[in-house]
């Protein structure tokens, strides 16, 4: 919501296939490359920007995220749009399924 402009939209969504699949599209100013390797390659703090009404964060959303993920065997995909930034989270379902006993 921090790089969404006011009255402007995130869409949500989501699939089941080889993998469980959640979707978050932000609607605003896309993440740069440069922003996307920090996240991927930081692991203590990624340096927090203002959003688009001067919003200020502490720079440990993503990175809360990403040692989620790691403990669940899933993956963050993070791809700039022009219109936007696609936030996908990915859960195998074998090992979800191996891992819970389903």
């Amino acid at each position: 919501m921090k790089f969404t402009p006011e009255n402007d939209k995130i869409e949500i969504s989501y699939t089941i296939d080889e993998s469980v699949s959640l979707k978050v599209f932000n609607y605003g100013i896309p993440i740069t490359k440069e922003k996307i390797k920090e996240v991927e390659e930081n692991n203590t703090r990624i340096t927090s920007e203002y959003g688009t009404s001067n919003e200020i964060g502490t720079g440990i959303g993503l990175l809360l995220i990403k040692q989620y993920l790691k403990s669940n065997h899933a993956h963050l995909d993070i791809t700039p749009q022009p219109n936007g930034t696609e936030f996908k989270i990915s859960f195998d379902v074998y090992k979800f399924k191996t891992k819970n006993r389903f």
